[in-house]
């Protein structure tokens, strides 16, 4: 299950004993918890597949996609834009079925916009694990290596290791991806990071101005955290660590960096 941003909210006032320390109002809460999710994003991405934990928490923001290659006059590589949504570089892999490029059956399209049914061929998901198993010139899966830019001009003209269409290599360009050697493939698989939904806190306030105020939550028009549950404790955590900074509570800030230490 996400984590309610009202659900989140009720708890953090619980927990801070807001109203015995400062004011914390919905929109100040939901700058809060956006930074805290970008902060544990990054990590996150940093540290995706060193645990299997790392991975279950960040890969609800994994995305796959089938992304046309586009030929360019006159160099060695070809280009692959960008996909809609990206924001961080997972893999890139390229099916071979029946001696062509194959795109994967259930996944989105682009080529800088979403289209549908740009590849000449597809495969299903359980077909690309016999093509494993099976591997030949006509029927394969390859890994596409990601390389910097440094590297990028020393790979492509080494004399003794040369490109192959078994070998092909990527390197990052600011509109999205070089990739080599040319003519090798008419489309790619990529798996990337999207970034994580802003939380909206949407409310009404009533009796304003008074002693007696308060927000009334509406779920329409409000967005939830798209983690899991689980990450909860770390998010309140890091709340309380930025309300004890807000109140000037030395103690609370404390406690609540002993308790990020933890997770």
């Amino acid at each position: 299950m996400p984590i309610g941003v009202f659900d989140c909210y009720q708890d953090f006032l619980s927990r801070a004993n807001v109203h015995q320390g400062g004011h914390v109002p919905p929109t100040v809460f939901t700058r809060w918890l956006h930074e805290i999710q970008m902060d544990i994003y990054n990590d996150r991405v940093a540290d995706f597949q060193k645990t299997q934990k790392l991975s279950d928490e960040i890969t609800i923001f994994l995305e796959s996609i089938n992304v046309i290659v586009t030929n360019v006059s006159g160099q060695f590589y070809d280009l692959v834009k960008k996909p809609t949504g990206y924001e961080n570089y997972a893999s890139s892999r390229h099916v071979i079925k029946d001696g062509k490029s194959a795109g994967c059956k259930g996944l989105k399209e682009c080529d800088g916009v979403e289209v549908k049914d740009q590849c000449q061929t597809y495969v299903d998901p359980d077909e690309i694990a016999t093509l494993r198993l099976e591997a030949g010139k006509d029927n394969c899966e390859v890994a596409i290596e990601l390389v910097d830019n440094s590297r990028w001009s020393s790979i492509c003209n080494n004399p003794r290791k040369k490109l192959t269409c078994q070998t092909p290599k990527l390197t990052q360009y600011s509109a999205g991806f070089k990739l080599a050697p040319k003519g090798c493939m008419t489309n790619i698989i990529m798996d990337f990071f999207r970034l994580p939904k802003k939380p909206i806190f949407n409310f009404t306030v009533i009796n304003p101005q008074q002693e007696n105020e308060y927000y009334l939550y509406v779920a329409l028009g409000s967005q939830d955290l798209e983690w899991s549950e689980q990450l909860l404790p770390t998010f309140m955590a890091k709340l309380l660590d930025k309300y004890a900074i807000f109140v000037g509570n030395d103690t609370m800030w404390t406690q609540a960096k002993t308790e990020q230490k933890e997770k």
